[in-house]
């Protein structure tokens, strides 16, 4: 034994020891290696068909060069194509795209189903002065009640001081949420501009920003079931623009 902390296990000592001996046959631990990522763009992101698992990817050398695979680790055997897989994907990313000078097109609709549906952001506003005023009629009851005896000092006190760091903390977020409702029609005009360009993006660009591209469209992991990508959520402008597409 040394004097010094070491750096390999004691097993491991004694397991090269009786490689050394011949004691033991020193087998080298192969797999598959991804060769180039760039042949996997959706590694990381697809979940196996039958048991959810994350598919892992490979390259496996044949005759004409390698020949890439999105496949399941576990039992069930999974496994794909990459070229097929990413073909599909390809074509899928391509619903997203907004035609050219049409972006305002896009933004109208869209801003004005949100209009529709969200009273043009007065919604929000008024669920937040609603709570507020909710809280301020609760305290003036935990007073009265203070009154007729049915609450000592202490009791009141904790309600009041409760309900208005709630109405502190309201009042601290309906700015922003003015503002936001306010910049609903320039986000979407960026948002919408940035969609129109996606699938040249995808297609163009590094790996990097493919897959930014990939898990901004795709907030949650894709499950590939052979035919068709699916997953439980997709970027809300991105999903409005399909439904416009269609």
């Amino acid at each position: 034994r040394g004097q010094h902390e070491p750096i390999i296990t004691e097993s491991l000592c004694y397991e090269v020891q009786d490689v050394l001996n011949g004691k033991k046959r020193f087998k080298e631990k192969t797999r598959t290696k991804i060769v180039s990522l760039d042949m996997l763009p959706l590694h990381g992101f697809l979940r196996c068909p039958k048991c959810t698992r994350m598919l892992s990817g490979s390259a496996s050398k044949g005759c004409g060069g390698y020949y890439y695979y999105y496949h399941c680790s576990a039992s069930c055997r999974v496994r794909f194509r990459a070229v097929d897989v990413n073909g599909l994907f390809e074509k899928e990313i391509g619903h997203f795209t907004v035609r050219e000078g049409l972006e305002y097109i896009y933004r109208d609709w869209v801003l004005q189903k949100f209009r529709s549906d969200y009273n043009g952001g007065m919604n929000s506003q008024r669920a937040i002065l609603d709570k507020i005023q909710e809280l301020t009629e609760k305290i003036s009851r935990a007073r009265d009640m203070a009154l007729d005896g049915d609450f000592d000092a202490t009791d009141f006190k904790a309600v009041k001081q409760d309900c208005e760091n709630q109405i502190a903390a309201l009042e601290a977020k309906l700015p922003d949420v003015i503002q936001a409702t306010r910049n609903v029609q320039d986000n979407l005009e960026k948002a919408f501009a940035k969609m129109g360009k996606v699938y040249d993006a995808y297609m163009e660009r590094d790996m990097k920003t493919k897959r930014r591209i990939i898990s901004s469209v795709y907030p949650e992991n894709l499950l590939f079931d052979g035919f068709q990508h699916r997953t439980n959520r997709t970027n809300d402008i991105a999903f409005n623009t399909v439904l416009i597409t269609k």
